[in-house]
């Protein structure tokens, strides 16, 4: 599976094959981001986990334990940690939040960049961690000392336990409450905010602000990787309709594509080789692609919803 949304993609993992793991990403193209002053972040304080929760339990009809209490302190919710792996039995999965910074499978960011990151934890014994990153394609052992920074030095912290022995695959009515709840034709939040602090550097132009541009849109990237998304929603309505996602997967991908393009196009206006009003028009041709790719999949969703009530 393309790398989507780090907890969705854990989720995922876990319910595959036993029950359709498509529908848990409609609606993650439009994902809260948060908005600082001066950058667009994939993570904050100010987003919880909380959407993705209640969003499984009304698909799937089963509960998520939030194990992780925020009002203890990290070396207390370690200890939880450590109680609730011993725990794990068949059939259910234990998942957690940590800081890829310490962690040396994802060479970008270890040592580099602080980003809180969910990973399903399988097994541990004698101080080392078996851990599998659906997100990042990757399953090996952390030692102590590694798991212990990783999750005490992360920032925000989080963690679940999901029990699967039960699961089934969401009710087709569910499905579509689900997915009506979560599009938002009106307007691209990803391309609405970028737009607008686009025009922010505009007004506030001068060599040292222009030179901010690559941090504000380093996060860029990965917003956009929620994108792939779209590709899950074509291949499930088209799947019924019996038309191939073909179409739809070549309009996602050059949206995604399109978005790194303009994280480049951002360092390299930064340093002055490209101009902000290109950096400008980039952001509004990809408001307008994506316009489009939800247009299209709002018919293909209305084709399969006549397939549902004839």
């Amino acid at each position: 599976m393309q790398q989507i949304h780090c907890l969705l993609n854990c989720f995922a993992h876990c319910i595959t094959p036993k029950a359709d793991a498509r529908p848990l990403f409609f609606g993650a193209w439009d994902t809260p981001f948060a908005v600082e002053e001066d950058r667009l972040t994939y993570f904050s304080t100010l987003i919880t986990n909380e959407a993705y929760v209640s969003m499984f339990e009304r698909l799937y009809a089963q509960q998520l334990e939030a194990w992780y209490d925020y009002q203890l302190s990290k070396q207390d919710n370690y200890i939880r940690l450590k109680q609730y792996i011993d725990a794990v039995k068949p059939g259910k999965h234990l998942f957690v939040q940590l800081d890829l910074y310490y962690l040396r499978y994802e060479t970008r960011s270890f040592g580099q960049v602080h980003q809180p990151h969910f990973v399903i934890v399988l097994h541990e014994q004698d101080g080392r961690w078996l851990i599998h990153d659906p997100y990042l394609s990757w399953e090996g052992f952390l030692t102590e000392e590694e798991m212990y920074s990783a999750f005490c030095e992360n920032a925000l912290g989080g963690g679940f336990v999901l029990d699967t022995t039960k699961l089934l695959s969401p009710l087709k009515s569910a499905v579509s409450e689900h997915f009506e709840k979560e599009f938002v034709f009106e307007r691209n939040p990803l391309a609405f905010e970028t737009k607008k602090m686009v025009r922010r550097f505009m007004d506030e132009s001068n060599g040292d602000r222009k030179a901010q541009l690559a941090k504000a849109f380093a996060q860029v990237g990965i917003i956009a990787k929620r994108k792939w998304s779209y590709m899950l929603a074509f291949d499930y309505f088209g799947e019924t309709v019996n038309q191939s996602h073909e179409p739809g997967a070549e309009h996602v991908e050059k949206l995604v594509k399109g978005w790194n393009a303009f994280g480049y196009l951002a360092i390299r206006a930064s340093m002055g080789v490209t101009s902000l009003n290109e950096l400008l028009q980039k952001a509004e041709q990809l408001d307008v692609q994506e316009r489009q790719l939800k247009d299209k999949l709002w018919t293909l969703y209305q084709r399969w919803k006549e397939t549902q009530s004839s």
